[in-house]
């Protein structure tokens, strides 16, 4: 077949479109930061896919690991963000993707930029919080782990669970 011009700025032009419709991330933000080891969620408006779409989500800088994979209709993947895509220092953010597929052609993509940081230290903690406390942060809750001088002690009976610290 003979490379025609017209038809190769027919596709681009056609790519280009779906690129800008397909998707709209709402979550996450541009620039949110996001923690290596915790869930993150990607959340887009689902109702511009048909049955027929899917969708593969993943980091540009560590696109050997797809971090979520289905229907695009349903609009909402939840993930554990991986250590491999942490944001280098050089950069001042990570590419989080979306590649949007009908009938399994390449139909579209969406990105947005985010920090992804190593958690925060749990420096802080005070003795009279227990393992299930958390951080509120600008981007995220982070679980906070019991310091090492505590143990975390599960009594189990017929009638109830009790957790000390």
């Amino acid at each position: 077949m003979k490379f025609s011009p017209i038809l190769f700025i027919a596709a681009v032009s056609s790519l280009l479109l779906n690129l800008v419709i397909a998707g709209g991330f709402e979550e996450p933000k541009p620039y949110q930061v996001l923690y290596v080891g915790y869930p993150t969620t990607v959340l887009y408006d689902g109702s511009k896919f048909t049955d027929n779409d899917t969708v593969a989500i993943f980091f540009d800088e560590y696109r050997s690991q797809l971090l979520a994979y289905g229907p695009a209709k349903k609009g909402e993947f939840t993930f554990i963000v991986p250590e491999g895509a942490l944001t280098p220092e050089s950069r001042k953010s990570s590419t989080l993707l979306a590649i949007f597929r009908r009938n399994l052609y390449l139909w579209g993509g969406d990105s947005v930029p985010v920090k992804v940081e190593m958690p925060p230290s749990n420096e802080t903690l005070s003795e009279n919080s227990n393992s299930n406390s958390a951080v509120e942060t600008e981007s995220s809750t982070i679980p906070i782990e019991p310091q090492e001088n505590q143990q975390d002690t599960t009594v189990i009976n017929e009638d109830t669970t009790t957790n000390t610290t």
